[in-house]
Formats: structure tokens, C-alpha cells, sequence
């Protein structure tokens, strides 16, 4: 068959080019994303904040998509959506290949349209209470595109795909007619006064005082959409723009229904209000008498292609040009005659919802915050405050994280002492910059490590080699401009800084490198919570040294580690420490485990890690034992962790709440 729908060809092509790019380059897949962007707006309007994936543009992206449903249609499913592109390309090519299209019966076609409403209620609900994307733990496209990525339920995800291709072999758009949750919600936008008016009717009840979740709002809206669709197959208001045949000029050749990707009888009909249209106007393209075939009564085939680009245009405009909170939460009661100040500042680490709730855990400890609005994008934050209990000196200390790093391992012919100096450094506000004053100090292999607390400017400590640096030269490093480091994928990135020292060089002291190696070291562990209910006096540690503990690299897998131990019965938890060396701890109860097992979990060379969602994977086993290994009683454990403690406050300055460099 001959291309004849040339405009909405050249858009389908350059959206799957686009895609294919991102793919290959590990860009974000899920950028221009109107469902996330959608349950996302969901999520900030339910519970305060949104998805940390979806920003402005997933979410004008969503905007429009329903605006152009409303006006001319399903737009997005016809022009951009690359499963229902692929899905359609791959239906022509089975035709090619003398792979019969079934037709599904009228009765098994109904009973299918509900599978899109079921998938679509789990996807609201779980997602606008969460702020997570439940529908990438199935979406094909999700899926494809990051090859079964971390938030995919494999499976889950896997059906889906089969399902997907192998359905637009057999049958037209089978996803995109039966299974899509977009489809679903296009479809309850189509029937625009039944979801306006249940949408109505549940913030009247929610103003009125009746506490009802917004989960029976989304049945209504499932149960509803499907028996609209099943019923009543037509949109009688919506699109506001629809394809209309003159039954005078039509000649019956019944192209346009061959034509049609989702088998509508179009040459049956006066006006095409199938809510399976999603105004491709391949049907006008195909059809041999002029104006037969119109939209609006107009000769516009090109006329939804255009508003396709024209809408798109204008989401991606107003995201770049408008900001949505990514987080806003309000707490404490401050008094209704209480006038609350605003305090705006910007900390790079809030990127998401979890950096978000992270930080407001943090400051509503304090007394006179009352509120915080995050914005993920600019990494703006907003606090409200009441003037008469704090003032904005506090709001900063609240808002600091005290923190310490090792810079460099030592050099190989370094025994110590260290030197230990002190640098007034302002603009070091959060975990960005304190990665980035990392980055600028170690441009000299001789600085071996840095902690700061709170002040103004923030107090910082810096550690190092005295035979081949000086105090002075370290101003030069803290204050460069610009410094080159090497991403985890190996390429060059080029930060900018702006630190600036304020107060110092100044020295403080000297320190052995064994109590630098303790001081500095990054302490994890969590009990699980079989430890509080088992008999103590079954209790034992078992304790091995693991070197690569000091390697913020290997560090970042230890949650994995305490996954993959606490597979073994009767594990109750796991710490690590510096003593003499870094140590593991795993606690464990003896009547359950015993060590020589522990330990074999510990030599595997994998490691097998159980997720939140459900799903097992395996990764490679980076810590490795020194081979020295002990069994402790707790009382045992407990003692050598006071006496190791005394030896650590050094200076004077350092936080019980310091946060550890990654």
C-alpha cells in the first residue's frame, strides 16, 4: 500500500529517531513522559508532592495531551505514542508476511476493553499516593527502551511485551485498544461531563467534611469508563473537532474502513465519534473522492498533525518558562494570627521527592519552621517561618548538614603525622558542593581528607600531608574555578565552583593516621527488627575485616550486602566500623545460623538482593574478607565500641550527626 499519510508518517519517524538516540546515548527515556506527567500532577494535588522522574514538561506534556483530546482527539496515540506506532508498523508488516488480522468477536472485543480500565486503577491510585510510577513496573516501552530497567517487575513487564507484539501481529492495535492506561484515561476525557462531574461531586464531599479516599473516585471513574465504552461506544460531545462523511459523495469503496488501525466502520457513519479514534485521518488520506471525507465539514487532513506540533510546542514553552513544586508540605500550628515569613534559598541536593522529604525530615525538627516547598528543577527551596521564634541564621543552620570525606588514599611512602588546619569556606551549603569541594581538593594528591560544621562561613577542617603542602597553597585549590573529574562511565566532566575562603589558613594540630583512618570512616548498620524480640543471650556477632569498606566506591553496595546476608535465617542485622581496620559485624541468632554459614554468604561471589517491589537479582560480590575472622558476645561488642569512641571527638568542632562522603 502506498504511503498517503505523509505529515503523520514524518512525525511518527522522527519521535521513534528520537527515541532510538536516547537509548543509545542512556539518555532519560521517560523525558517527555504525559502519563507520568499526569499522575504525577495527581500525585502533587493528593499528597503535596510529585515523582521525582516527572518535571514540567511530563506534566504540560500530560496538560495538552487532554486539551487536544478534548478539542480534536487522541492525538498523542495517533502522532507520537512509539508503541502505538510500533505496534501499527508491525501489524502492516505481519500483512506482508501473509500473517492473517483476526477479528475479535463483538462479545470477547467488550469483555477486553475492560483489561485498560483494571490496569488503569492500580496505576492512579498506587501512583498519586505514593509519588511513584507504578506503570513502569509494566510498561512495554519502558521496558524495551531501558532493557528491563531497576523499576521494572520483570515479571510483569515481560507478558506485557509478549502481549504487545505479538497481539499487533495478530490483531489491530491490540494494546492500544485493550491494555493502554493512557487509552483509558483519553477515553474518560472523551467522556468529558461523566468524569468532570464525578470529579465534581468528590471535592464538594471532600469540602463538605466527609474524609472519603480518593481511591473511590478512581472505581467510579474505572467501572464508569468502561461500561461508557461498552455500552455507548460514542463520544457525543467530545472531540469538539470530529471527522465527518458526506453520505451524498460517498462512493462505498470502503477504503477508509480498510484503512482505519482500529477497524472503525467509518463508511457506516456520518460522524466519526468512535471513542477509538484517535483522529490519524489515514481514512482522508485514503479516500478517492474529494471532501467525501472532512473534518469539521473543512479539508484539514493536515489540520491535527499540525495541532500535534503546535500543542507540543506549547507545553515544552511553558515548562521551560514555568516551575511546579516538586514537594510542598505544612506542618505544626504556628496560630491563626501568626503571620508566616518565607526564607528562599537554593540547595543543589534536592533533586527529587526524596531528597525533598529527606531535607523536610531535617528542618521541621527545628522550632518555627512550619512549611517547605521544593522545586526539583531550580533546586529551590522554600521555608515558612515564624519571625518571633527564629530568624534565618537558624534556618540556615538548620538546613546544613555537617559533613567529612577522605579526599586521597596515602601516598605510599606517608606515615604521619597528618596536619590539621582550619578554613572559614563560604558557598559550601550542601552534599553537591561538598562533592565538588572534594573534587577541588584533591587536585593535590597530598590532601587526605575534610570535614565541616555549621557557621558563617561554614568551618572547615582540612587534613594533610605537611612534607609536601602547604596551608597556604590549600586556599589555591579551595578556590579555583572551574576543576576536570571523570564520570562512573568513564568520560570528562568539568564542574564550576565558586568557594571562597573567608577565615584561615589556621593551624589546629596533628593527627596519627590511625585515628584519622577511624575518625574519618563511614559507619552503616541497621538492626533488623527480629533483634529486639530475640533472647539476647542467643545473640553473637560475627565480626571479619572487609579492606574495600574504606572505597566509597564499594561502600555504596553495602545495603546490597545486608540484603543479600539477611537471606540466611536468623540474621538480625549488620554494622560496619574501624578498630584497628574496617569490620563487618553481622548479628545472629545462634539457634538459627551459625557463622561458618554467615561466612560462606560473605565469600560468594555473588550477591543476591531482594527489592522493595518484589524483585531478586544477582550482582557481583565486591567486598572481599581479610581472612580474620571472630565470633562476640554482645556485651563484648558493646564495650570495645565505648572504648574506641573516646578516642574519636578530635578539635573540638566535629557533629554527632556529621554525614559521611560518598
Amino acid at each position: 500500500m502506498k504511503l498517503q499519510n505523509k505529515t503523520r508518517l514524518l512525525i511518527q519517524l522522527s519521535i521513534i529517531v528520537l527515541v532510538v538516540i536516547a537509548v543509545i546515548r542512556a539518555a532519560d527515556v521517560e523525558a517527555f513522559c504525559p502519563l507520568g506527567g499526569l499522575l504525577s500532577l495527581g500525585s502533587r494535588f493528593v499528597r503535596g508532592s510529585s515523582s521525582c522522574q516527572m518535571g514540567e514538561t511530563q506534566m504540560f506534556l500530560g496538560v495538552t495531551l487532554l486539551i487536544g483530546v478534548v478539542i480534536m482527539g487522541k492525538l498523542f496515540c495517533s502522532h507520537i505514542c512509539p508503541i502505538g506506532t510500533v505496534t501499527e508498523w508491525l501489524e502492516r508488516a505481519g500483512r506482508k508476511l501473509k500473517i492473517q488480522v483476526q477479528r475479535i468477536p463483538s462479545f470477547l472485543d467488550g469483555a477486553l476493553r475492560s483489561l485498560k480500565y483494571l490496569l488503569l486503577l492500580p496505576v492512579l491510585y498506587f501512583t498519586v499516593t505514593s509519588s511513584e510510577l507504578f506503570c513502569k513496573t509494566f510498561d512495554p516501552y519502558y521496558a524495551a527502551t531501558t532493557g528491563f530497567g531497576l523499576d521494572v517487575v520483570f515479571w510483569y513487564a515481560l507478558p506485557a511485551l509478549v502481549v504487545t507484539i505479538a497481539g499487533s501481529l495478530f490483531f489491530r492495535q491490540f494494546w492500544c485498544k485493550y491494555l493502554c492506561p493512557l487509552g483509558a484515561l483519553s477515553n474518560l476525557f472523551l467522556f468529558i461531563i461523566f468524569t468532570l462531574g464525578t470529579l465534581a461531586l468528590y471535592l464538594i464531599l471532600r469540602i463538605a467534611g466527609l474524609d472519603i479516599s480518593v481511591l473511590w473516585l478512581f472505581i467510579l471513574w474505572a467501572v464508569g469508563g468502561f461500561l461508557l465504552e461498552l455500552f455507548y461506544r460514542k463520544s457525543p460531545f467530545t472531540p469538539l473537532l470530529k471527522l465527518k462523511r458526506d453520505p451524498l459523495t460517498c462512493i462505498d469503496c470502503k477504503k477508509c474502513d480498510k484503512v482505519c488501525p482500529y477497524d472503525i466502520p467509518v463508511s457506516q457513519m456520518d460522524t466519526v465519534n468512535h471513542v477509538d479514534c484517535t483522529m490519524c485521518t489515514d481514512c482522508i488520506a485514503v479516500c478517492p473522492v474529494k471532501n467525501c471525507l472532512t473534518i469539521h465539514r473543512k479539508n484539514w487532513q493536515r489540520l491535527p498533525a499540525i495541532a500535534t506540533v503546535v500543542l507540543v510546542a506549547l507545553s515544552l514553552g511553558f515548562s521551560s518558562r514555568y516551575e511546579i513544586s516538586t514537594f510542598s508540605e505544612r506542618w505544626g500550628d504556628p496560630g491563626s494570627e501568626v503571620y508566616l515569613s518565607s526564607y528562599e534559598t537554593v540547595v543543589k541536593s534536592v533533586k527529587c521527592f526524596g531528597t525533598a522529604s529527606g531535607l523536610m525530615r531535617k528542618v521541621e525538627k527545628q522550632k518555627g519552621i512550619y512549611g517547605m516547598d521544593a522545586y526539583a528543577r531550580s533546586h529551590k527551596v522554600v521555608l515558612y517561618y515564624n519571625a518571633d521564634e527564629i530568624d534565618e541564621s537558624v534556618i540556615r543552620k538548620a538546613i546544613f548538614s555537617p559533613y567529612k570525606s577522605r579526599v586521597n588514599k596515602f601516598t605510599a611512602d606517608f606515615s604521619g603525622p597528618l596536619h590539621v588546619s582550619y578554613f572559614g569556606v563560604s558557598n559550601l551549603n550542601d552534599n553537591v558542593d561538598n562533592v565538588n569541594f572534594v573534587r577541588a581538593l584533591s587536585q593535590s594528591p597530598y590532601v587526605y581528607g575534610f570535614e565541616s560544621d555549621f557557621g558563617e562561613p561554614v568551618r572547615v577542617l582540612i587534613y594533610y600531608d605537611p612534607q609536601h603542602l602547604k596551608a597556604e597553597d590549600i586556599v589555591n585549590l579551595i578556590e579555583v574555578e572551574k576543576v576536570e573529574y571523570k564520570t562512573a562511565d568513564g568520560k570528562i566532566e568539568q564542574a564550576e565552583l565558586n568557594f571562597e575562603v573567608e577565615e584561615g589558613p589556621e593551624f589546629r594540630g596533628e593527627m596519627p593516621v590511625s585515628l584519622f583512618r577511624q575518625h574519618i570512616f563511614s559507619p552503616f548498620g541497621r538492626k533488623f527488627k527480629e533483634y529486639q524480640q530475640a533472647d539476647k543471650a542467643n545473640v553473637r556477632v560475627f565480626e571479619t575485616g572487609l579492606p574495600g569498606l574504606e572505597s566509597s566506591r564499594i561502600r555504596r553496595y553495602l545495603p546490597y550486602l545486608m540484603s543479600h546476608v539477611s537471606r540466611q535465617d536468623g540474621v538480625l542485622g549488620l554494622e560496619t566500623f574501624y578498630t584497628d581496620r574496617p569490620l563487618v559485624w553481622i548479628y545472629y541468632d545462634i539457634s538459627q545460623a551459625d557463622s561458618a554459614l554467615i561466612s560462606q554468604a560473605l565469600a560468594a561471589p555473588k550477591m543476591v538482593v531482594s527489592f522493595s517491589n518484589g524483585e531478586v537479582k544477582e550482582f557481583d560480590n565486591p567486598f572481599k574478607s581479610d581472612g580474620i575472622s571472630a565470633v562476640r558476645t554482645i556485651e563484648k561488642l558493646n564495650s570495645m565500641k565505648q572504648n574506641l569512641q573516646k578516642g574519636i571527638a578530635f578539635l573540638g568542632i566535629f557533629s554527632d550527626e556529621t554525614e559521611q562522603g560518598e
